[in-house]
């Protein structure tokens, strides 16, 4: 089972819109929607504008107006249950979403971390779905990690991560607990260009977290998280420096020499005095 303390579906959704980024503007992002029936929910809903252009990439070319996205993340696996499962939550989706179009306006994803063997071994002895009149096999390999899958009246996908390449999708294949040192130096070279950006710390953070609880203290690791953060850090630390040093400062020309004193000696009441002084 995959480690209840990771939050792999927060990461996902991150790893999606980064990898999607240069649609942004006609791509809208739902978490955990919640479907018809019951209590289930989908992982993600991604929906494409009316009337938008095309989506070069290969995840995103079969994207319809509604797209459903599940996934199974390192220790989960996808069986033939969790399948079909995700086909029922299409006629699951709430009736304002559309009317009679459903089968013309959604599409169905898959992630996965691992290769789901049994599942793929069933789909093979599917047969060819007529509204799939281009295609000669039910699955069909569109790259490392990219499958369509033709024997849906849907357009269906299955993304194995551990198969993508990080030349194609970098965001999506490092997503794992088991990442290689040198793979996660060059995913945090790709991050130091938008560590100020909510979906890459999401991501950073989980994908961090992940390898430590995986690996312990891991040395190698631990040096690549420290060169990682070590701008940030210095910069983290000469910003509090330079509040301290005003403070002092302030404390000084004030004649507040006790106060002084005593938040050299206690971090918290020396927090306590810079909330008062604004810095």
């Amino acid at each position: 089972m995959t480690d209840c303390r990771i939050n792999w579906h927060s990461a996902i959704v991150s790893a999606m819109k980064i990898e999607l980024a240069d649609y942004q503007d006609i791509l809208s992002y739902q978490s955990e929607i919640v479907l018809n029936t019951g209590q289930r929910r989908g992982d993600l809903l991604i929906t494409k504008a009316d009337n938008s252009r095309s989506i070069a990439s290969l995840i995103g070319r079969i994207f319809r107006k509604y797209n459903l996205i599940e996934y199974k993340g390192p220790g989960d696996s996808l069986g033939i249950q969790n399948y079909y499962k995700s086909l029922s939550y299409i006629y699951s989706f709430p009736t304002h979403f559309h009317s009679d179009k459903i089968l013309e306006d959604t599409s169905l994803t898959l992630i996965s971390h691992s290769f789901p063997q049994k599942l793929w071994n069933h789909l093979k002895r599917k047969n060819l779905h007529p509204a799939h009149k281009g295609s000669q096999n039910s699955l069909e390999k569109m790259l490392p990690g990219l499958y369509y899958i033709n024997t849906e009246m849907i357009p269906t996908q299955l993304v194995v991560t551990s198969q993508l390449t990080g030349e194609e999708y970098l965001w999506l294949q490092s997503l794992t607990n088991s990442l290689p040192t040198d793979s996660l130096q060059r995913v945090a070279a790709a991050y130091r260009q938008h560590e100020n950006e909510a979906d890459y710390q999401t991501y950073m953070n989980t994908l961090i977290r992940a390898n430590k609880l995986s690996r312990g203290d891991d040395d190698m690791l631990c040096e690549a998280l420290e060169e990682l953060f070590a701008d940030k850090m210095r910069k983290q630390e000469e910003n509090g420096m330079n509040k301290v040093n005003q403070l002092n400062k302030n404390l000084l020309n004030n004649n507040r020499f006790d106060d002084l004193k005593k938040s050299i000696a206690d971090e918290s009441y020396q927090r306590k005095l810079l909330k008062e002084y604004g810095i």
